[in-house]
């Protein structure tokens, strides 16, 4: 999870534009990967909270976090860009970037 209004981030695409400006070389990769996220938004449900402190990388985040805290954090993971509904689950896209420079 990365929003710059819930914590600090790099993306794969900043790294391209700035190695892309600097003129270094380099080779992209995409690793797709998915994981039904659907009992996240299920209260109370014991997966979905450790799903949810597996996200987040907090402990029990669904009982310490501040509601509007969790409220954001639900909204981004409902997002378009972070997940999809296919068939009543809702799929996040958990696809990793890697990126290997030229020497």
């Amino acid at each position: 999870l990365c929003d710059t209004n819930l914590s600090q981030c790099i993306t794969t695409q900043e790294i391209k534009e700035y190695l892309d400006a600097k003129g270094i070389k380099y080779q992209n990769y995409e690793l797709p990967s998915s994981m039904d996220i659907t009992k996240c938004f299920t209260e109370g449900d014991e997966n979905g909270e450790l799903l949810l402190d597996f996200l987040t990388e907090i402990c029990d985040f669904s009982k310490t976090a501040p509601k509007d805290l969790k409220a954001a954090v639900m909204d981004l993971l409902r997002h378009p860009e972070c997940s999809k509904e296919i068939d009543g689950r809702i799929i996040f896209n958990n696809t990793l970037g890697a990126l290997v420079l030229e020497p």
